[in-house]
């Protein structure tokens, strides 16, 4: 079976390559409309994946919509098939904060690479969620009963660290400012 994870691969070292290329002649710098980048990942379970930003994560729900086999396949995205978005923001404007899109396809099963490290499969490494509040982060995840790797929270630099899987079993790390315990 054809595996969908490749086309956003090669999608998003095209953008990165692209916008290289862009670079002028004498070096000028391109003009971007928001100094913030989205990114958008397949996920097997839209719904679960869902509440897990929403309700666990805090995440704003912004947008949810069936996107049509059109424009998708024009555009290259898919090979005639529909799919199933989800849209989260950070904060208070889609103009100012990060949009993570969630995509789901319901006519197809998709393999999914080993996920086991970040060095395990080429693409998406792990999601970085910058939070104000570590340790109501980490009770909201406790009492989801989310399983964390490695030795978390750690300390490292003026930072704390958190790192765990969505339901998709992509890696999430949590980033707080480290702050005296009073």
């Amino acid at each position: 079976m054809r595996n969908l994870l490749y086309p956003i691969h090669y999608f998003i070292i095209s953008v990165i390559l692209f916008q290289s290329f862009l670079v002028g002649e004498e070096n000028e710098k391109i003009k971007f409309s928001r100094d913030i980048i989205d990114i958008a990942i397949v996920v097997e379970d839209l719904e679960e994946t869902a509440k897990f930003y929403r309700e666990i994560l805090g995440l704003t729900e912004i947008n949810r919509w069936d996107a049509p086999k059109e424009p998708l396949t024009t555009l290259g995205f898919t090979d005639n098939l529909p799919f199933q978005m989800v849209t989260f923001n950070t904060g208070k404007s889609s103009k100012t904060s990060s949009i993570l899109k969630f995509i789901s396809f319901k006519e197809i099963e998709s393999e999914t690479p080993s996920k086991d490290f970040i060095h395990s499969s080429i693409g998406l490494g792990f999601i970085t969620i910058k939070v104000e509040n570590m340790d109501e982060q980490l009770r909201r995840l406790k009492k989801a009963n989310v399983e964390f790797l490695g030795e978390t929270p750690t300390r490292l630099w003026n930072e704390y660290f958190a790192v765990f899987r969505d339901p998709s079993g992509n890696m999430v790390e949590l980033v707080a400012p480290y702050k005296e315990k009073e």
